[in-house]
């Protein structure tokens, strides 16, 4: 009985189509960087930057740091969905702030806007 039963698992076991893993992996290469101040009305970054002209990439992927003049608050709001962003409107950043978005669509979406008297510098650094 003992032997009929291993025999029935490993047929089981070999039989059963195996799945690779998923690979979470991803190597990002650095490409481009541009300084974006954040001011009154809404801005997302330089398309030529996104989508360089005359190369078989673009943007994958985006680093950014929330950098303010010293001893000034430069907070700001930012969506990357369609979402029209406001004063209101969005997700809040401060001073020293960062964040990565991932996806050519995203990234293409994405605006931001302050939301006091004080403009952002937004230190941004596209990877392929």
């Amino acid at each position: 009985m003992y032997k009929k039963f291993i025999f029935i698992l490993v047929v089981a076991l070999f039989t059963i189509p195996l799945q690779a893993q998923n690979n979470t992996t991803r190597f990002f290469f650095s490409y481009g960087y541009e300084a974006v101040t954040v001011a009154d009305s809404a801005i997302g970054f330089t398309a030529a930057k996104i989508t360089p002209p005359n190369v078989p990439y673009r943007a994958a992927m985006v680093s950014v740091k929330i950098e303010c003049a010293a001893s000034t608050p430069c907070d700001s709001r930012f969506t990357m969905d369609g979402t029209t962003v406001t004063t209101l409107v969005g997700t809040l950043l401060s001073d020293g702030d960062s964040f990565v978005i991932y996806g050519y669509e995203n990234i293409l979406a994405f605006r931001a806007i302050r939301t006091g008297a004080d403009s952002a510098s937004y230190r941004v650094n596209f990877y392929r």
